[in-house]
């Protein structure tokens, strides 16, 4: 009797850490963002939801069309592994990016294999807006970021424009480090930005009595490339891989000065292939 009780606690016990694991599989699967969802929602602690933005903050993975502007942030500070699997978030507004890494943030984005991923930045904004934080690029997939006028593909955005007294702003800088390992990846800037790096600076704009002297193109942070095949393009006078342009200066009572373009910053390439074009300008 007791031989059989004690096979049926232990069958129970089975049972019972099957349904655990079972219950566990499921709940590091589920962090799913469908960027089509016709409900958006919060799922702390792996991200927020507001205004139509997804804040990530833990591992997630994102898939799917955006709907009605839809697009994504990685909380300042936070280090995070997002895969795109499939990911196109296009139709944005101005001054609206795709992908922000807020400062301090760590991401390593994985393209999943067979999948082609598209980023496509509004006025201004960067496909992906690296500055300030880290971005490291695996997988075998595809990925196509393109900024907005005068933003970096992948990188800085635009810097402002001068208006009656207030000084042009340099356009953003390229991030901390950007490293590609591996995948696909066309990154096209905007008009004077650059394919994988620095944003266009502001014009200068004279108002009243103020000289309209232009800002400096942001810098083009530290890029590796260590596999992959990268084609990054730069407009305008922005570089492929690097600085962005400066602003032009603007004349009414005597004329500004036109900025200076951004330092290119450290590029390491240790393999992959590389098809570079650089704007014009």
């Amino acid at each position: 009797m007791n031989e059989i009780f004690t096979k049926t606690k232990a069958t129970v016990c089975v049972a019972l850490l099957a349904g655990v694991f079972m219950l566990f599989s499921v709940t590091v699967h589920a962090q799913i963002i469908y960027m089509n969802d016709n409900y958006p929602y919060s799922n702390e602690p792996y991200w927020a939801y507001s205004g139509g933005v997804y804040t990530i903050k833990s591992n997630v993975t994102i898939t799917g069309t955006n709907a009605n502007q839809r697009r994504v942030e990685v909380a300042p500070g936070v280090t995070v592994t997002i895969t795109f699997d499939g990911v196109s978030i296009t139709g944005l507004n101005s001054n609206q990016s795709p992908l922000v890494l807020n400062i301090g943030a760590n991401v390593t984005l994985i393209l999943a294999a067979g999948t082609n991923n598209t980023l496509t930045a509004g006025s201004n904004r960067a496909g992906i807006q690296t500055s300030n934080a880290v971005l490291t690029i695996n997988g075998t997939g595809s990925l196509t970021a393109t900024g907005g006028t005068g933003a970096a593909g992948i990188g800085g955005n635009r810097g402002n424009d001068g208006y009656d007294g207030i000084a042009a702003t340099t356009g953003g800088n390229g991030g901390n480090t950007t490293t590609i390992n591996s995948g696909t990846i066309i990154a096209i800037g905007g008009n004077g930005a650059a394919g994988i790096g620095g944003g266009r600076g502001g014009n200068g704009q004279s108002m009243h009595i103020y000289n309209g002297n232009a800002a400096n193109g942001g810098n083009g942070g530290n890029v590796i490339i260590n596999g992959g095949t990268i084609t990054p393009e730069g407009t305008g006078g922005g570089a492929s891989i690097g600085g962005g342009r400066g602003g032009n200066g603007s004349c009414l009572l005597a004329c500004g000065n036109g900025g200076n373009g951004g330092a290119n910053g450290i590029i390491t390439i240790t393999g992959g292939t590389i098809m570079a074009h650089a704007g014009n300008g």
